[in-house]
């Protein structure tokens, strides 16, 4: 869903209305994700390989 006008999504910024005007420059696509430290299968997949179903 969009960031709605009052929000407290600080990577956005600090004003509450920060995150409403700002959230449209986060990149989303391609988006990977690491999976690393003590797993079966380390390493770097694509988001929408892992929203995949079985």
């Amino acid at each position: 869903k969009d960031a709605t006008h009052y929000n407290n999504f600080y990577e956005f910024g600090t004003d509450k209305g920060d995150p409403a005007k700002n959230a449209g420059s986060l990149q989303t696509e391609p988006w990977s994700v690491v999976i690393d430290g003590e797993v079966g299968k380390p390493g770097r997949y694509a988001l929408e390989d892992l929203m995949k179903p079985d």
